[in-house]
């Protein structure tokens, strides 16, 4: 793979990194979601024969939209546990990031982590904006991300991490 193809893979890596908090955030929405139509499905249910006389047996209507209900609630427990098994990937995958990142100079942590997290959802890279909080100048920041991103390409193993 070029320089040019490592460093944009790396800038990937990095841009899904700063995502990893929003995504998570969404992803718990729809854990919730899931939750509420388990909870929804509830009501429904066959009646329950104890022996006693009740005044007549289970009707098959009942019987079948409880067996539905019943794998409806299955369903969405298995689609909440793939959920939070891509919540997990997705956290191991920071840790790995941050384990990286935590061994870059200050200066160009700093620009890595306003470029990617807290100015990821930017459509253009916002280096105006990054440098002044960086403290540095427009030119000074890139070429620090630039730096960054080389030194982790070295670091990263491309095809491990995505």
């Amino acid at each position: 793979m070029s320089n040019d193809n490592m460093r944009a893979a790396v800038r990937r890596l990095l841009k899904r990194w700063g995502a990893a908090t929003q995504m998570c955030r969404r992803k718990q929405e729809e854990i919730a979601e899931y939750n509420g139509l388990i909870d929804a499905t509830y009501g429904l249910h066959a009646q329950k024969l104890t022996g006693m006389p009740h005044g007549g047996e289970v009707s098959n209507p009942t019987a079948i939209t409880a067996e539905r209900a019943e794998k409806l609630r299955d369903a969405y427990r298995r689609r909440i546990a793939d959920i939070t098994d891509d919540i997990a990937n997705l956290m191991d995958f920071c840790a790995a990031i941050d384990s990286l990142l935590l061994d870059l100079p200050v200066d160009q942590y700093k620009v890595i982590d306003l470029r990617y997290r807290r100015f990821n959802t930017a459509k253009k890279p916002p280096w105006v904006r990054v440098a002044r909080m960086a403290g540095v100048s427009e030119d000074h920041a890139r070429r620090l991300e630039r730096w960054a991103v080389d030194r982790l390409t070295e670091e990263i193993d491309i095809k491990t991490l995505t």
